[in-house]
């Protein structure tokens, strides 16, 4: 089995922390997420502030993440195991972000050989 990363992006979260609406939600990643682990594909994966900074150039410029864009900002990540990218996919499709308006990026890990 090969390892693929979902990159979550964009969405809005309904609700407010603590409302049934926002619990709701949540309830449907932890389902989500309790079947990945069940057929033994989820490996790792946390959800990532908002705030950030970004390094550029070769002089190592430092600027703050722009909150301006937030459909292109990584939300969160996990890591999965699949027999390939089709499969990797399929998983990707149970992510409750779809319902919200995000998008889940599916990406294979390389291995590196040094």
């Amino acid at each position: 089995m090969k390892e693929f990363a979902l990159l979550f992006r964009g969405g809005q979260t309904p609700g407010e922390p603590g409302s049934d609406e926002f619990n709701a939600y949540m309830m449907e990643w932890k389902t989500w997420m309790d079947a990945l682990k069940g057929d033994g594909s989820f490996v790792s994966g946390e959800p990532l502030e908002h705030s950030g900074k970004i390094v550029s150039g070769a002089e190592g410029n430092v600027a703050d993440m722009s909150m301006d864009n937030e459909a292109q900002i990584v939300g969160g990540y996990i890591f999965i195991k699949a027999d390939g990218m089709d499969q990797a996919t399929e998983a990707a499709k149970g992510s409750p972000l779809l319902k919200v308006g995000g998008n889940v990026e599916v990406r294979g890990i390389m291995e590196m050989k040094m």
